[in-house]
């Protein structure tokens, strides 16, 4: 069985998404923009999250330290900006190699919705 998002997830899912999307050619800090999203994601559900729910998926070092500044679990993806020992460095909560198998990622996902 495949655990799947609670409703409230998918609000924050969506709200994190719509503020990365609007603000991302608006704001070139891309901390800020994190905590911008991440209010956002507390004010479509009327409160805070546990973010320790919310993924930040990227290939970069910066990817993985804005995911970690607001207190998510980050994925590093060795595909292009930075390489895996790079990646490394700044520790996310998962490295792989690309997206070709994503089954290490979603046992770490299912493993934190129980």
């Amino acid at each position: 069985m495949v655990a799947t998002p609670c409703p409230a997830d998918q609000i924050v899912f969506h709200a994190l998404a719509s503020a990365f999307a609007a603000s991302a050619t608006r704001l070139p800090d891309a901390f800020a923009l994190s905590a911008m999203a991440s209010a956002a994601g507390a004010a479509a559900i009327g409160g805070e999250f546990s973010r320790d729910r919310v993924w930040v998926i990227g290939d970069t070092v910066h990817d993985v330290t804005c995911g970690q500044s607001i207190g998510a679990k980050t994925l590093a993806v060795a595909t292009g900006g930075h390489v895996a020992s790079q990646l490394t460095s700044v520790g996310p909560d998962l490295l792989l190699p690309d997206l070709g198998d994503t089954r290490p990622w979603l046992a770490m996902w299912t493993a934190g919705l129980a």
